[in-house]
């Protein structure tokens, strides 16, 4: 199970932005906005593990009611910051998706990039659960996922941004759990100054995460899959879902 006290986006937060990491996110929620039925004015968002708070941002420009959680505080900071800077309303809260406490009820709840870093079923049913029960009835939510299969073998990439550099090594643990092993280089005066960082992430079957919906009222809308940044019709690997609570 991912030792989430060890925080790896304590060491990612202040370069996620650059390194364009957030951009995926960003492309997943316009694409899950031209698929949605339109909403009035001031419908209510929320997005979980809303990391830098793009998404939420995005929703709040565009005249929703947005919020957004997310267990890092370094995370939640940077979120704040930028909504304050695109002078976007936007509720920002540290919260643990594994123990979500949700009062109130959303027409929209988002979660990308962050089911697969559930290493266990009974955390994606206990999630899955708390946001069925968040949206109201004819609500939707959008999340992305991907199946064991799409776990490569060893690979390395690199990204770059002026004065960053990511090392990210991908080490398949088992045929359902990779482990990505980061190494940021960032410049600081005129060295560069070195953080490390791992995150797990574990696939489960399709059929798991629809049935898992399915058990809690929500239906499936509409599914496209994504290779190399395009979205597909078909089912790929790696795949951005769609659902509609009952």
């Amino acid at each position: 199970m991912l030792d989430f006290t060890s925080d790896p986006y304590r060491t990612l937060a202040p370069v996620y932005d650059s390194l364009g990491l957030s951009g995926e996110s960003e492309a997943y929620i316009k694409k899950v906005l031209e698929a949605m039925d339109k909403l009035p004015s001031g419908a209510k968002s929320l997005d979980l593990g809303c990391g830098t708070g793009k998404v939420s941002i995005l929703l709040s420009l565009s005249g929703w009611s947005a919020e957004g959680v997310d267990i890092s505080s370094e995370m939640i900071a940077m979120a704040r910051l930028q909504a304050l800077e695109a002078q976007a309303l936007v509720d920002f809260k540290k919260q643990d998706l594994r123990a979500i406490d949700i009062k109130e009820k959303f027409d929209l709840v988002t979660c990308f990039r962050t089911l697969n870093h559930l290493n266990e079923e009974e955390e994606i049913e206990a999630s899955i659960r708390a946001i069925s029960r968040s949206l109201k009835r004819g609500g939707f939510f959008a999340c992305d996922f991907f199946f064991p299969r799409a776990f490569p073998q060893e690979f390395t990439r690199v990204l770059m941004s002026p004065g960053v550099y990511l090392i990210e090594k991908g080490s398949p643990k088992k045929e359902d759990l990779l482990e990505r092993f980061c190494i940021i280089f960032k410049k600081k005066g005129e060295l560069f100054e070195k953080k490390e960082c791992s995150i797990l992430e574990r696939g489960y079957s399709k059929d798991f995460l629809l049935k898992t919906a399915q058990n809690h009222g929500l239906k499936l809308i509409k599914t496209w899959g994504i290779k190399e940044g395009k979205f597909l019709e078909e089912e790929e690997k790696y795949n951005l879902f769609l659902f509609r609570r009952d």
